[in-house]
């Protein structure tokens, strides 16, 4: 049985079909499966600077947006010194290390915000009204 589609079908099949192509030509695919921030976090490396770097490679990349890490994966084999120095340019900018797991180098998002200091309360003596004076037994009157 043939089913035949309808002129609006077919539009919102050929839309899908440019919108992945023209994904696929990207050189720095972001997917974001959580952008949130964690509590008690800081953003320690903008999803912007990161971009910027893996766009100034010659090797197409996915970045996955994740609670606290960004997931980087490499579309295409590179040799492994030129792997370490991928590595070492994406540690510059935030701690970087190969998840066997995830299969992707895990660029760390966020960070822990600092703890804030304590300010210790120290009461203040203030010297009372009174004569100081000195008496045989040397105390005060």
């Amino acid at each position: 049985m043939t089913r035949l589609i309808s002129p609006s079908e077919e539009d919102v099949v050929l839309r899908t079909e440019e919108a992945r192509a023209e994904w696929e030509a990207q050189k720095v695919q972001v997917l974001i499966e959580d952008d949130e921030i964690p509590p008690g976090h800081e953003l320690a490396l903008p999803l912007e600077d990161l971009v910027s770097y893996l766009e100034g490679l010659e090797v197409p990349s996915r970045v996955i947006v994740d609670l606290d890490v960004y997931k980087v994966k490499l579309r295409k084999k590179v040799p492994y010194d030129r792997y370490k120095e991928i590595l070492e340019g994406l540690r510059k900018l935030s701690w970087a290390r190969w998840d066997r797991k995830a299969r992707a180098i895990l660029v760390d998002r966020t960070r822990p915000l600092p703890p804030e200091e304590e300010v210790i309360e120290v009461p203040v003596i203030v010297p009372g009204k009174g004569v100081v004076g000195t008496t045989q037994g040397g105390g005060i009157e």
